[in-house]
C-alpha cells in the first residue's frame, strides 16, 4: 500500500479517501434526518444549486453574501441582524406544520420545546464540526486556523466576505498573509468546495441559521450577549452554541475527527504537512506544466515565502487577483477533489 510517513504516522491516500467519503455521507444523513427532520427541500421548491450568476460579486454592501438577499432588502440594509429569507421561511412553515421542536403558535405566539431545541442545536454543532473538517481537508490545500476563524459568509462594514459562488459550487476566498501587520498586504487564495459539501453549507447558513438564531435567543444566549451573538451569526461561517469558533475548537475538532479515521489525532499543523506531502506526491504539476501550477498549489498551502504577484493591497470591491489566476486555483481544487474521489459539481460528466 502506498503510504506517507508524517510525524511518525503511516497514512495512505486510500485511507483518507475512504474516510472523507464516509464522513460526507454521514454528514448528509445527519442534516437530512436530524436537522431537516426528513423534510424534503425539493418539495418546498428550495433549490440548493449554485447557478452561475447567482452571486453578483458584491463585496462591499454589508450583509450581502453568495446567496440571494433577504426577504426585505430595505429592512436588511437598515438592520444588519435581519437575516431571514424565502428559503428559511418556507422551511420554518414546514416545521410548524409538522410540529418539529414542539413548535406551535397559539394566539400567534411561537412556543418551542426547550429540550428538543437543545438537542437540535447539538446536532447543528456536530454538523458544523463535520462540515469544518471536510472543508479543511477537501477544498484543496488547507488554510491556517487563524485564517479560518476570521472567515465570513457576508460582507461587514470592516471588510469583504470569504464565501463566493464559483462554477456551480461555492469557493472560500481568503485574504491572509503572515506578514500583514508589517507589510499591509494580503495573499488572496481560492479554495473550491466539492458540491455536496457546498450544499451542506447552503442548508446550514441560509436555511437553518435564521431559525437557529431564534432558538438560541430563546434558550441559550444571555440577554447581554445577544447582540454579539447576532453579529457573529450574521457574518461568521463557523459558529455554534451562540458563539464563534476559536482556533482551539477547530484544532480539537480536527484531531478528534482524524482519530476516528486512523486511530491517531492529527491536528491542524500536522495535517498541513500531510497535505503538502500529498500534493507533492500526487499532484506533480512541475513535470507536466512547469512551475506555475506547482506554485499555485504551494501558495494554497501557504508553503512558500515568495512575494510578488500573489500579494496585493486590499482594494474595495476586489477579490484580489486576475481571472486567469482564479482558474488556476479552481484547477487545483478540482484536482484535489478528483484525488479523493469527490465530485466538484452536482453531476460530473
Amino acid at each position: 500500500m502506498d503510504v506517507l510517513l508524517i510525524a511518525g504516522l503511516e497514512v495512505s491516500k486510500d485511507q483518507l479517501s475512504a474516510h472523507y467519503l464516509a464522513r460526507l455521507e454521514y454528514l448528509e444523513k445527519l442534516v437530512a434526518e436530524k436537522i431537516l427532520f426528513g423534510i424534503s427541500l425539493d418539495n418546498l421548491d428550495i433549490s440548493c444549486l449554485f447557478p452561475r450568476g447567482m452571486d453578483n460579486g458584491d463585496v462591499v454592501t454589508p450583509g450581502h453574501g453568495p446567496f440571494p438577499m433577504p426577504v426585505d432588502p430595505e429592512q436588511a440594509a437598515a438592520d444588519i441582524h435581519h437575516i431571514s429569507n424565502h428559503d428559511s421561511e418556507k422551511f420554518f412553515s414546514a416545521m410548524e406544520a409538522r410540529g418539529c421542536l414542539g413548535l406551535s403558535s397559539p394566539d400567534e405566539e411561537l412556543i418551542f420545546d426547550k429540550y428538543l431545541c437543545l438537542d437540535w442545536e447539538s446536532n447543528i454543532h456536530e454538523a458544523m464540526g463535520e462540515a469544518y473538517c471536510l472543508s479543511h481537508t477537501t477544498a484543496g490545500l488547507p488554510a491556517r486556523a487563524t485564517e479560518e476563524v476570521e472567515m465570513n459568509y457576508t460582507n461587514t462594514a470592516d471588510g469583504r466576505r470569504n464565501l463566493f459562488g464559483r462554477e456551480d459550487t461555492l469557493a472560500i476566498i481568503s485574504n491572509y498573509h503572515k506578514g500583514t501587520l508589517s507589510t499591509g498586504t494580503y495573499r488572496f487564495i481560492l479554495r473550491l468546495l466539492p458540491y455536496r459539501l457546498a450544499r451542506i453549507f447552503y442548508i446550514l447558513l441560509r436555511i437553518i441559521r435564521p431559525i437557529e438564531v431564534l432558538i438560541l435567543s430563546e434558550f441559550v444566549v444571555k440577554p447581554e450577549m445577544k447582540e454579539l451573538m447576532m453579529e457573529q451569526y450574521q457574518t461568521k461561517i463557523f459558529v455554534s452554541w451562540g458563539r464563534a469558533w476559536t482556533t482551539h475548537v477547530m484544532s480539537a475538532t480536527l484531531m478528534a475527527w482524524f482519530k476516528m479515521a486512523i486511530g491517531h489525532p492529527i491536528g491542524i499543523r500536522t495535517y498541513r504537512h500531510l497535505a503538502i506531502a500529498m500534493q507533492e506526491r500526487y499532484l506533480d504539476y512541475a513535470e507536466s506544466e512547469g512551475t506555475l501550477m506547482a506554485r499555485v498549489a504551494a501558495e494554497q498551502a501557504g508553503h512558500t515565502q515568495e512575494t510578488g504577484e500573489h500579494d496585493y493591497a486590499i482594494e474595495e470591491g476586489s477579490t484580489g487577483y486576475s481571472q486567469s489566476e482564479e482558474k488556476r486555483y479552481i484547477r487545483v481544487g478540482k484536482d484535489w477533489h478528483k484525488l479523493f474521489g469527490l465530485e466538484t459539481y452536482p453531476t460530473d460528466s
